[in-house]
């Protein structure tokens, strides 16, 4: 269900910045699509509290910022690529984030994430350069 509602983002995406529509303006309504779909819910069905550390709403702001970043450079970068390409280059985002836990974290991947990286990588190459 998240790759489809995923690809239904991208084909979206692509649409919309077709018809000239700015990868900003996308990201926002993007974003507030996500509000409701996901706020409306949890406000009614979640207990909420505001009694949280200022050191917590720095990190959820500078997360969000983050995530609206990351949506927005996405949007740029259909734009630029056909949705398939762009689609591929995505799939990087668990290797890449790993290699970040490594980094900041000093998080080992274990054997099994080092082989479906190695068979993500392969899928991606063959899809992408489309191999002789």
């Amino acid at each position: 269900l998240n790759a489809f509602c995923f690809s239904l983002y991208v084909i979206g995406v692509r649409i919309l910045t077709k018809h000239g529509n700015a990868p900003e303006t996308i990201t926002l309504w993007s974003v507030v699509l996500a509000v409701i779909t996901a706020g409306i819910p949890s406000v009614t069905l979640e207990h909420l509290t505001f009694l949280l550390s200022p050191q917590t709403y720095l990190s959820l702001a500078i997360f969000g910022l983050l995530n609206f970043l990351a949506f927005n450079f996405v949007g740029k970068g259909f734009a630029k690529v056909k949705a398939g390409l762009g689609t591929m280059i995505l799939l990087l985002e668990p290797i890449i984030g790993s290699f970040l836990g490594l980094v900041f974290f000093n998080e080992i991947p274990t054997m099994l994430f080092l082989t479906g990286a190695v068979v993500m990588l392969t899928a991606i190459y063959i899809a992408t350069f489309k191999l002789d």
